[in-house]
């Protein structure tokens, strides 16, 4: 919880909130509290990353991918593992991802 808002989900470190949307956030009532939210959460040096629950259902690789890229530009920071020089890093399956469309 972030002053009168609970969110989703958070990454303190990162100050990100994670927002997954169902449709009410599409009408125009909805639109004016997420602006009116997101507003106060920026005043406060957090930022926004939000999907709509269609796109976390059909493309959940993508949507970590996003989650991960903004967590590492806000923070800053690569978690250090334990044995890292035995550990290796596998990609998501790119044929899998749905990339947005810029």
């Amino acid at each position: 919880m972030v002053g009168d808002y609970i969110l989703d989900f958070y990454c303190a470190d990162a100050k990100l909130a994670v927002e997954l949307d169902g449709s009410q956030h599409g009408h125009p009532e909805g639109m004016q509290r997420d602006a009116e939210r997101e507003k106060v959460l920026r005043e406060q040096g957090i930022a926004t990353l939000r999907f709509w629950n269609g796109q976390w259902r059909a493309n959940q690789a993508g949507c970590r991918l996003e989650i991960w890229k903004v967590v590492q530009q806000r923070s800053g920071w690569v978690r250090v593992m334990k044995n890292a020089e035995a550990q290796r890093f596998v990609p998501p399956d790119l044929k899998r991802v749905k990339f947005p469309i810029d």
